[in-house]
């Protein structure tokens, strides 16, 4: 998962955070090449966007909640669901396209599904049980 995310950044050219949050408060992986943000509070904030965005779709009757993006003076905050329990969130400068985001966003978003899936589903190997 850590390269993935090292990936990502390198495909958007500049990431200030990128992490991989859990639907209990458990960061699965992290990168942030920019020291001055706090790890607990990136964490705390992203249960708080999952939240508001569950909810708000939920309420409304609109599905399930996707993504949401931020628009700041100074960055981009977005937040993409990867499964139904976890959310891969990104933090990039103004100049970083929302397109080219969403879609590197999208394109992380099925490798780390497929990386989470495999680890549900243990693999069997003939003779031996379930790991």
């Amino acid at each position: 998962m850590d390269s993935t995310l090292r990936e990502l950044s390198k495909k958007l050219g500049a990431i200030g955070a990128a992490l991989i949050n859990s639907d209990d408060s458990l960061a699965m992986a992290i990168y942030f090449p920019n020291t001055r943000i706090v790890e607990d509070e990136i964490i705390y904030i992203t249960d708080l966007m999952t939240s508001l965005g569950n909810t708000m779709a939920e309420r409304l009757k609109q599905g399930t909640m996707n993504r949401i993006a931020i628009d700041t003076q100074t960055s981009n905050i977005v937040m993409y669901a990867v499964d139904e329990k976890n959310v891969l969130l990104v933090i990039t400068p103004k100049t970083v396209k929302l397109g080219l985001i969403f879609y590197e966003m999208q394109e992380s978003a099925n490798i780390l599904r497929s990386i989470l899936k495999r680890g549900r589903n243990p693999i069997v190997s003939a003779g031996n049980n379930p790991i």
